[in-house]
């Protein structure tokens, strides 16, 4: 993620664009949006990210819009650091969990393996990391944190939703992840794929009883084979995961063509106009994602993305 600038939403700025984290960090800011340090952490998270950069394909890439990930890796972008809130939680609470560990207490796995072969799914490599496998390499663990509400949508379904969102989008990413510990793992063969979806509920289980959610939502899910993965629609979009990985390859082909020739870079015009015009070839999958809720709601490449189909 490469950040131009920032937008702070704290009650005295109303939206106001600051070219650095320096309006927080200095305290120009009267009434910043949240937490300062957890702001500052939010962001410097995200945007040390290498797993998710350089163009790197991951097996939840595959389940989001490519566009947005072609921006967030290759443009600059205007950040508002308050839609990094939600999502940063379930990495603060991976963090809290590998701190307190002891040795032997967790088994993670960020494949491929150092010095091994990439893991390629329909004929690209794809990245990832596995939270939990079991020490028989039996059992898949993925865990999830989310609001109350939105762990009822992922889980159990909501208003507006044909099935519970969750289901199928997790079944993918997991099945892609046995896929990838099969081929790190000499040996493995993982039959149980689970998540665990956390919410902030009371500690008065009475409560429970008025509301679905829970403090941790566990599912186990059958594996999906390499025809059903091809075949599925992430998000409940009406692009498949194949049409995914086909606008990817596509990108990626015609970003190193152009990276590799001067000639070519001659005539398109510099690096990132280039860019522009290349993202603006690939299809507008977000759109349909999430029933029509992923790019006004959930993106954050979406200013960008509306800059490009030149849209204001």
């Amino acid at each position: 993620m490469q950040v131009r600038s920032y937008i702070c939403n704290g009650k005295e700025c109303g939206g106001k664009e600051v070219p650095s984290l320096d309006h927080w960090r200095s305290g120009e800011c009267p009434r910043p949006p949240m937490p300062v340090r957890w702001l500052l952490a939010c962001v410097r998270h995200n945007e040390g990210d290498k797993a998710h950069s350089g163009n790197n394909i991951t097996a939840t890439r595959l389940l989001t819009c490519p566009r947005e990930v072609a921006i967030m890796d290759n443009l600059s972008i205007r950040l508002d650091p308050i839609k990094l809130n939600s999502g940063t939680f379930g990495h603060a609470v991976q963090a809290f969990a590998d701190k307190y560990a002891e040795p032997g207490d967790i088994t993670t796995i960020r494949f491929p393996l150092e010095g091994q072969e990439p893991f390629k799914l329909f004929g690209v490599p794809v990245s990832g990391e596995v939270d939990y496998i079991s020490p028989d390499v039996m059992v898949i663990e993925d865990m999830k944190v989310h609001s109350e509400s939105a762990q009822m949508m992922k889980i159990l379904g909501g208003e507006g939703f044909r099935k519970p969102l969750g289901d199928d989008d997790y079944r993918a990413q997991l099945s892609i992840y046995a896929k990838a510990v099969r081929h790190c793992v000499a040996g493995a063969n993982p039959t149980k794929l689970r998540i665990f979806d956390g919410a902030m509920v009371s500690s008065n289980r009475m409560l429970w009883k008025q509301v679905k959610s829970q403090a941790w939502y566990d599912r186990e899910f059958p594996e999906m084979s390499e025809q059903e993965l091809a075949n599925f629609r992430p998000k409940d979009g009406d692009a498949t995961v194949l049409e995914h990985v086909h606008d990817y390859v596509k990108f990626l082909e015609t970003f190193e063509y152009y990276e590799s020739n001067t000639s070519i870079q001659n005539i398109a015009g510099p690096r990132d106009m280039a860019l522009r015009d290349m993202i603006k070839c690939m299809p507008l999958r977000g759109r349909t994602q999430m029933n029509g809720k992923k790019c006004p709601s959930y993106c954050l490449a979406r200013e960008e993305c509306d800059s490009i189909e030149g849209i204001t």
